[in-house]
């Protein structure tokens, strides 16, 4: 039984994914993707081996050096160091034979490798139910047997803003790489306007050339006129669509752009095949919450595990931590022009 780490143009890699059951944190290209968005960011894939492979689980290591240089102080120390198994990611996890066993070989290699508080696993295995946790979010997905059976599941307030789009002369389509100046552009803008940290043009560029290129992502757009006014991006996995970007001009939003995109990918996916819609995680209190609870779909709880290395205390990473708070008040006072390099420099350094 061998540790070993997998190279992306590892023919048996590619040979175990055809085999198991898999999301796209589990392929080659998020490897690509990930060191190729995110300079300082390593993607870490071990697999246990014995003559064939058994299991693999992704790491990744998330450091932004520079930036604990000048916030060396403890109160900065969300920008400490970290290990995860889905660095920019709602989810991910292992996949194969989850024994105990390959478990308690891959964390022993992680204790000696690895200078890290703790162990990031965002999976809801049970083999994980003696770790730390915390589930502050949630997820909704459709089940996409029927498209007219999900348009009757829709709430009729959401039916009747997708009709709305339609008659307001909000047109949707796929959104072309070259269009991806006036993409950026939308997606700043409204990170800004909700106190969320963008991440750099090139997540977008690569995410074209990593999953949209090769059949494992869309990128659906709505338009009125010929200004593109509202974006949803998400790959298209196997069976599953998993949204990770919704974003909106907010001036346009009574025209309800946003409802015409998400039926238009729903729609797609169920004239494609796909089985499953996930929305993208999100936190009960919030408004994606109940805009998301519309569409129907079924509530999943998301489950993040913690593996103490160095210590039991929980690092809260997201838009609720104070610290993450101070930086987006210093965004908002910064120019659109300037925040676009630093603020996705700060993104990175958190992970998420």
């Amino acid at each position: 039984m061998d540790l070993i780490e997998l190279q992306t143009d590892d023919p048996h890699w590619a040979e175990f994914l055809e085999g198991h059951e898999h999301q796209v944190f589990h392929r080659p290209e998020y490897k690509q993707f990930i060191e190729e968005t995110f300079q300082n960011t390593k993607a870490h894939y071990f697999a246990i081996a014995d003559k064939k492979i058994k299991i693999i689980f992704p790491l990744f290591y998330v450091d932004q050096p520079w930036l604990r240089k000048i916030f060396f102080s403890p109160f900065f120390d969300i920008f400490k160091p970290k290990l995860t198994s889905a660095a920019f990611h709602d989810f991910g996890g292992p996949i194969g034979e989850l024994k105990p066993e390959y478990m308690i070989k891959l964390f022993n290699h992680i204790k000696e490798t690895y200078s890290i508080d703790n162990v990031e696993i965002k999976d809801n295995n049970p083999l994980f139910n003696k770790l730390v946790k915390r589930k502050d979010y949630r997820k909704f997905v459709i089940s996409l047997e029927n498209k007219e059976q999900v348009w009757r599941n829709i709430q009729k307030s959401k039916r009747k803003a997708v009709k709305k789009a339609q008659r307001e002369g909000i047109t949707t389509r796929e959104v072309q790489k070259k269009e991806i100046n006036k993409l950026y552009k939308t997606y700043l803008e409204n990170m800004r306007a909700f106190g969320e940290l963008p991440y750099p043009k090139r997540y977008f560029i690569n995410f074209y050339e990593n999953f949209i290129e090769k059949g494992l992502g869309k990128c659906f757009g709505a338009y009125y006129g010929n200004k593109l006014v509202s974006v949803l991006l998400g790959y298209t996995v196997k069976d599953n669509v998993h949204i990770v970007i919704a974003v909106s001009e907010k001036k346009y939003l009574e025209l309800r752009p946003n409802d015409a995109v998400h039926w238009q990918f729903i729609e797609w996916a169920c004239d494609n095949g796909y089985k499953y819609f996930d929305f993208g995680r999100t936190r009960p209190e919030s408004g994606q919450y109940d805009y998301k609870r519309k569409w129907g779909g079924k509530i999943e709880e998301l489950t993040t595990n913690y593996l103490p290395i160095k210590t039991k205390n929980i690092p809260t990473i997201d838009p609720t931590n104070p610290k993450y708070q101070l930086f987006i008040k210093i965004e908002q006072h910064l120019p659109l022009w300037f925040t676009k390099y630093i603020s996705s420099w700060f993104r990175e350094g958190l992970g998420m």
